[in-house]
């Protein structure tokens, strides 16, 4: 499996990352809307919304939260195997939402931690669909 996440030194990125790093801080820390946010920092709304679940600021003490997505049957035993799995790898699940199943379909949302996994998301993401009963696995978001 491919990496999708890599560490690139900020000299090289593009002004318009930071911008949107910026206009994050001021959305959560001001209480801003996210056109007043955009104003200032000087981007497109546009495109804050393309690169705000994408791009962060790394330093030692982030705690990283990702959240994911999961297609699964509805069936007895899989959301304890798929909270195993994470245990398994260190993952601590901050919440879990799971939607009443359709069709014998259910999709479940899990918040965690992955600060202290001991494999990357996206191998974690690649555990989780060898699961039986679990039809895709995908991340949402990663802060």
């Amino acid at each position: 499996m491919s990496n999708e996440y890599y560490l690139i030194h900020k000299s090289i990125l593009p002004d318009y990352y930071f911008d949107v790093i910026k206009t994050r801080e001021l959305i959560e820390s001001e209480k801003m809307s996210v056109s007043d946010a955009c104003k200032i920092t000087g981007i497109s709304r546009s495109t804050f919304y393309k690169y705000k679940d994408f791009v962060f600021v790394a330093n030692k003490d982030m705690t990283l939260k990702a959240i994911i997505s999961l297609k699964c049957c509805d069936e007895k035993g899989i959301l304890g195997s798929i909270l195993q799995t994470i245990a398994n790898h260190k993952g601590n699940v901050i919440t879990i939402n799971q939607d009443v199943p359709i069709k014998n379909i259910a999709i479940i949302n899990i918040c965690l931690s992955i600060s202290d996994m001991d494999l990357g998301i996206e191998d974690l993401i690649h555990e989780l669909t060898k699961i039986e009963g679990v039809k895709l696995a995908e991340l949402l978001a990663i802060e």
